[in-house]
């Protein structure tokens, strides 16, 4: 029996310095699997790719954040630190694995202009990932032993406080450490609005900043083609089309001025309502796609039928809720008669297997976004809604991205819409820059397939009786190194190809403040279109 106690006690005395790296490893997978199965690696992956990093870079940046929240889970679970960062490494490692071993046989197969493969530099990589790794995770483990440390003292000195110890003078720990941690649950997500939007973001109420955080000097060729003088562009001004008559009203016949919507002008606030339809991709994460429908003030007693905007594209914590808190804008439009009353659907593409989509049909036939808003969106709203069914009411803006796609499609399908209103957008399909580093993903490099969907090259392509029906509204920054270009050269295209086009230059550049402060105009000037083409 002795022997046998012996044996057990030995077998045990074996097992226990295992019991906490065990403990660390199994948090370390539940983190994983946790991490996974809320999309927040390809959620982290696809916010960085918005910044501004391709997708590699993007994927290696969310693996290693990955790693030290693993490691930071299991050390607070265990307090097994160099575990918890062997963990943390092989995990955080292993999902990266997949992106290292594609890199390595597309390197392996590299000749002639793409260089050759290079073993000393694979082992460098190799080398230079593993202490990469390493470091993130004993950063992780360090700080989490200090905060698990002060989270033990506190709770201890709670018990002892609340079980009558003399030593109550330690309850100013744990207050103490209960307010450093409301403080940190409070700020880190105001400072992620800062690096995400611009530092005083939220110094001013509904405000954020850029989009594109990688930015330098290299940020594409301007297009060419013929450039409106300069003091056109120094605007705002209304450019008529070729086939508006300079007699008419308004604009020279492009706007027509009063506001006849204030005879049923609503008052309060609008509603919004969510839809999920079939996705229009395969392999994203989320089988359905959502979009948003703003209805407005009064919609529900009216009875009248609406004009419908439509936003393009609409992440749903993207800057429109986050950084201007579009539908308080909306009421407060509405409620004193700058635009008139109208539906507003925002179109979502959140799950898809691609974050920038550019709103097209992408050539690997993986996703369709537009066909999706052509045949499914807009005849949904149609049949569900009362919509004013004509192209004269129905219009599509967009910012950044969106402010590619609303051109784009308004001017590959002007029998479905009349407007489109673009702030600090571009207007070449797949162009190449820092500020747009994958927007040539849906198009594949394809030069024919870029030509159908570019803005600069459809403003040409439209038939001319098609022509004196588009209008566009331009914001933009003329001065600002990539947008500026852009902005000039396609405001010069539809001006040479005779659509009638609405010029708003800023100061403010490529930001949500320009979408707050330019807003307003925008939807006036719709207002004041649609009333010159008699929808209202």
């Amino acid at each position: 029996m002795r022997d046998f106690t012996n044996g057990r006690l030995r077998a045990v005395d074996i097992l226990r310095p295992m019991a906490r790296p065990a403990a660390a490893a199994a948090v370390g997978l539940a983190v994983v699997f946790g991490l996974r199965a809320a999309g927040s690696i390809a959620d982290a992956i696809a916010a960085l790719e918005l910044m501004g990093f391709d997708p590699d870079r993007a994927r290696l940046i969310a693996d290693l954040v990955a790693d030290a929240t693993i490691v930071a889970v299991a050390t607070l679970a265990t307090r097994a630190a160099w575990a918890s960062a062997i963990a943390g490494m092989a995990l955080g490692g292993g999902l990266f694995l997949h992106q290292f071993v594609n890199e390595t046989r597309a390197a392996m197969r590299s000749s002639g202009a793409d260089g050759t493969f290079d073993p000393a530099g694979w082992v460098l990589t190799v080398a230079a990932l593993i202490v990469v790794f390493a470091i993130a995770a004993w950063a992780a483990a360090a700080l989490a032993l200090i905060v698990r440390r002060l989270l033990l003292t506190a709770w201890s000195d709670g018990i002892a406080f609340v079980w009558g110890d003399r030593a109550r003078r330690r309850i100013l720990r744990p207050i103490a450490t209960m307010v450093v941690v409301a403080l940190v649950v409070a700020t880190l997500p105001v400072f992620a609005d800062m690096v995400n939007f611009e530092p005083d973001v939220h110094m001013r109420s509904g405000r954020a900043g850029l989009i594109g955080l990688a930015q330098s000097a290299d940020n594409g060729a301007p297009p060419s083609g013929p450039t409106l003088p300069a003091s056109v562009i120094a605007g705002p001004t209304v450019l008529p089309g070729a086939s508006v008559a300079s007699g008419s009203s308004g604009a020279q016949g492009v706007l027509l001025p009063g506001r006849p919507w204030t005879a049923w002008q609503p008052s309060g606030s609008g509603t919004i309502t969510s839809v999920r339809l079939p996705a229009p991709w395969v392999g994203g994460r989320s089988p359905q796609a959502v979009f948003d429908v703003y209805l407005p003030p009064g919609y529900a007693s009216s009875g009248r039928a609406y004009p419908v905007i439509y936003e393009v594209p609409w992440p749903l914590e993207g800057g429109w809720t986050t950084a201007i808190h579009v539908t308080g804008i909306l009421d407060t439009l509405i409620d004193t008669g700058v635009m008139p009353a109208s539906i507003v659907v925002f179109v979502n593409e959140t799950g898809g297997p691609d974050p920038v989509s550019e709103c097209a049909n992408s050539i690997d036939h993986r996703q369709w976004l537009e066909r999706y808003l052509i045949d499914e969106v807009v005849p949904y709203v149609a049949t569900h809604a009362r919509t004013i069914d004509t192209a004269a009411a129905r219009s599509i803006l967009g910012f950044s991205y969106g402010g590619f796609c609303a051109p784009m499609l308004a001017l590959r399908h002007p029998d479905l819409f009349g407007t489109a209103i673009a702030f600090s957008g571009y207007y070449e399909a797949g162009i190449r820059s820092n500020q747009t580093p994958n927007s040539w993903r849906p198009f594949g490099g394809n030069a024919a397939v870029e030509a159908r969907y570019s803005p600069l090259v459809l403003a040409g392509e439209v038939p001319p009786a098609e022509r004196r029906t588009l209008f566009f509204e331009l914001f933009g920054e003329p001065s600002e190194t990539f947008y500026g270009p852009q902005y000039v050269a396609f405001a010069s295209a539809l001006h040479a190809a005779g659509i009638s086009v609405a010029l708003f230059p800023t100061t403010v550049g490529h930001s949500w403040g320009e979408v707050r402060t330019g807003l307003s105009a925008a939807m006036q000037t719709l207002g004041e279109r649609q009333n010159e083409l008699g929808v209202f």
